[in-house]
């Protein structure tokens, strides 16, 4: 994972939790059961802590690789706002796809009617087609 951050060109997030830290010794009951809690609050927030960071590295790296990506099409004109704007019209175009696919199976399943499934079908070989033509580009 490290490699590919330095592929590119990404820092790691890294937390400043302290990780050691030096208690001091408990002179009565009352204050050692004050520090065992106090220790089992902060191993929590830490793995709270490391848990969250490494999905925010995840997402981060997932942004950068989507990013970095180069659009298939070549362009008359070099506008980086161009090839953003296409690449997301294509993005929302698959969700829209994908969506109008999920509704047609929650049809299917609420009521087993004849135009759900042709519905469903209409849109599951729409999704086909469309991943078709994305393979031949």
């Amino acid at each position: 994972m490290a490699s590919s951050c330095r592929d590119a060109g990404i820092k790691i997030i890294q937390h400043r939790y302290p990780r050691n830290v030096q208690y001091p010794f408990p002179s009565t009951d009352e204050e050692a059961s004050e520090l065992v809690k106090e220790k089992k609050l902060n191993q929590q927030r830490l793995k709270n802590l490391d848990a969250n960071l490494k999905i925010l590295n995840e997402v981060i790296l997932k942004s950068a690789h989507d990013i970095k990506r180069q659009s298939s099409e070549k362009y008359d004109h070099d506008d980086n706002l161009q090839v953003i704007q296409d690449d997301s019209e294509a993005a929302f175009q698959a969700y829209g796809e994908a969506q109008k696919r999920y509704e047609a199976k929650t049809a299917v399943k609420g009521s087993n009617s004849k135009s759900a499934r042709s519905a469903l079908k209409e849109a599951t070989s729409a999704m086909k087609v469309k991943k078709a033509v994305y393979l031949a580009k």
